[in-house]
């Protein structure tokens, strides 16, 4: 998550890790602020259970990352939030 949180951002921005819930619940969120944050293309439909292209360079690591978040139970989404770019499994 956190390579996929540092593609969203360019030089000089800044991720941050938080938890979310508590115990067999928990789960986390990884923010990544700076100027001009943006959603990589097709990315967040790989994240979020959409048909996975052939895997390529671009789409490997998304897919890979939703493969094992739903190995442990948990979905993965990416969403904007205002100057930011928020990635949660939970």
């Amino acid at each position: 998550m956190l390579i996929i949180a540092q593609q969203t951002i360019p030089r000089g921005g800044s991720l941050t890790v938080d938890p979310l819930g508590e115990g067999e619940a928990m789960g986390f969120r990884v923010t990544a602020g700076g100027l001009n944050a943006r959603l990589p293309q097709n990315i967040a439909d790989l994240l979020s259970g959409g048909q996975p292209p052939a895997v390529d360079a671009h789409a490997v690591q998304p897919y890979y990352t939703r493969l094992l978040a739903q190995a442990c139970g948990l979905r993965v989404a990416l969403a904007p939030d205002g100057e930011a770019v928020v990635v949660t499994a939970s």
